[in-house]
């Protein structure tokens, strides 16, 4: 699973800034590309992409060129796709970013726990409000940042679910691919009869007790 950011929410008041900010840095006059955007592996995923994009519904405010021959697709926005499109339902593997907008942030926190649960959030704002955030979606990321947590080995990684089980990084690698053994050591000198049926009804509760 992809820890990019696949399908961001974006506050409706900020829309047109951020979509014009994405274009600007991949597309726009001063960008140094330098042809950072590279071909796709083949031409077969072109045209799967070619599909995403035809199938998204919503709006592209920017891109939206295939050339599949060249195995080539331009950095694209599409904005407010339809939730039950393949562009949202699939790992897409191009430089396509789907936005959905939204006018609170709950609004943002119901659509990724409607969707499988993702690798990574990445929450751009007030941290008081990413932290009521992070408190309802069941993932790790990063607050004002992108990428940063996976850099760090001391931050154990990792998903749920669909976006993938188990963590590593540091420790949590040691213990995710470790195999933990647990024995109980008892005791050859006495043995309590009240372990063995039949139980005093008396007993019983004194007994739960001293299993819990």
């Amino acid at each position: 699973m992809p820890v990019r950011p696949a399908w961001p929410p974006i506050s409706c008041w900020c829309t047109n800034r951020f979509a014009t900010g994405c274009w600007w840095s991949c597309s726009g006059p001063s960008s140094g590309n330098g042809g950072a955007i590279r071909a796709l592996v083949d031409g077969a995923h072109a045209r799967r992409v070619a599909e995403l994009l035809s199938t998204a519904g919503g709006e592209t405010v920017c891109g939206g060129e295939v050339l599949e021959e060249e195995r080539y697709v331009a950095p694209t926005i599409v904005l407010n796709p339809d939730p039950q499109s393949r562009l949202m339902r699939e790992e897409i593997f191009a430089p396509v970013l789907p936005v959905l907008t939204f006018a609170e942030l709950s609004e943002a926190a119901d659509a990724l726990l409607a969707a499988d649960r993702p690798l990574a959030l990445y929450y751009f704002g007030d941290e008081r409000e990413g932290r009521r955030l992070c408190e309802r979606v069941p993932s790790g990321g990063a607050f004002n940042d992108v990428v940063m947590q996976v850099s760090s080995r001391r931050l154990p990684f990792g998903g749920v679910g669909a976006s993938g089980m188990g963590r590593y990084h540091g420790e949590a690698s040691f213990e995710c691919f470790s195999n933990c053994r647990s024995y109980f050591l008892g005791s050859k000198r006495f043995d309590l009869p009240l372990r063995y049926a039949p139980y005093p009804k008396r007993l019983l509760g004194w007994l739960r007790r001293l299993m819990d």
